[in-house]
């Protein structure tokens, strides 16, 4: 994979929020720019374009669905390394076609940490997914990655990840084709303590709403670091092979703040 150029766009809207939230003082925002459709694991089905922007789009060619993994490189690994140090990473997503309504976790969106792995399997981070149906998996859609986890990144098959019970979530069905907004947080609470926070809200006409949080305190599965950001298009996502399905991202962007050096 070829390393990617970032784009530093300071944002004073984001310094006085991410201060408000995570009591750091200092910020930085980071545009990913160099999507692929996972070299370990393409999927020959969807046409790339835009991959050198943070707005890629994924087109069906109208053959097959299979599973998608997308993802882009974040550059120097950012570490949390001091109490409320906080990254975050948000967007909007345009789903179009023969989209699925009860397509569970079908769609997927996480921070992670390659590291030095030269696969897409054994990162360590976090993911949540698109609860459906009257309960959905709203009480269990967050994914936090095992360590080993031999399967790719935003697997949520048991033995590559856990689906821990959250602390408090907000739900409201009516998945469909749309436009949304999503975001992931991962803030540090303490030593090897991650506080996890996630939004998927619908555009409107469409109502859709799924919100959470979880503390995660499981050394093991606490990344040292984060370098990517990915989604997964499950193959249940849409109900047919159209040539008319599509993910579209947009302004996608990652935020990192950081406490201050001690003097």
């Amino acid at each position: 994979m070829k390393p990617m150029h970032l784009r530093f766009v300071p944002s004073m809207a984001f310094l006085l929020l991410f201060a408000a939230l995570t009591r750091s003082v200092t910020g930085e925002t980071l545009a990913p720019t160099n999507w692929v459709n996972d070299p370990f694991c393409p999927n020959q089905n969807y046409l790339l374009v835009g991959a050198d922007s943070a707005s890629p789009s994924f087109k069906l060619q109208g053959n097959q669905r299979g599973t998608l993994y997308a993802n882009s490189l974040v550059g120097t690994p950012l570490k949390l390394a001091h109490v409320g140090d906080a990254i975050s990473c948000s967007g909007q997503v345009t789903l179009a076609g023969d989209i699925n309504p009860d397509g569970d976790m079908q769609f997927r969106f996480g921070l992670y940490y390659q590291g030095t792995n030269t696969t897409d399997t054994n990162w360590l981070g976090y993911t949540f997914g698109n609860p459906t149906g009257p309960g959905g998996g709203a009480a269990t859609g967050l994914f936090v990655r095992n360590n080993p986890s031999p399967g790719v990144y935003a697997s949520g098959s048991a033995g590559n990840a856990m689906r821990p019970p959250c602390g408090a979530y907000s739900y409201s069905q009516g998945w469909s084709a749309g436009t949304y907004d999503f975001s992931l947080a991962v803030t540090l609470l303490a030593t090897k303590t991650h506080q996890i926070s996630w939004r998927l809200t619908g555009v409107a006409p469409n109502t859709y709403k799924y919100s959470g949080t979880y503390t995660n305190n499981f050394e093991l599965t606490v990344p040292p670091a984060f370098d990517q950001v990915g989604f997964m298009g499950g193959a249940a996502l849409f109900n047919s092979a159209s040539a008319s399905d599509s993910i579209r991202l947009k302004d996608v962007s990652v935020m990192f703040g950081k406490q201050p050096e001690p003097q």
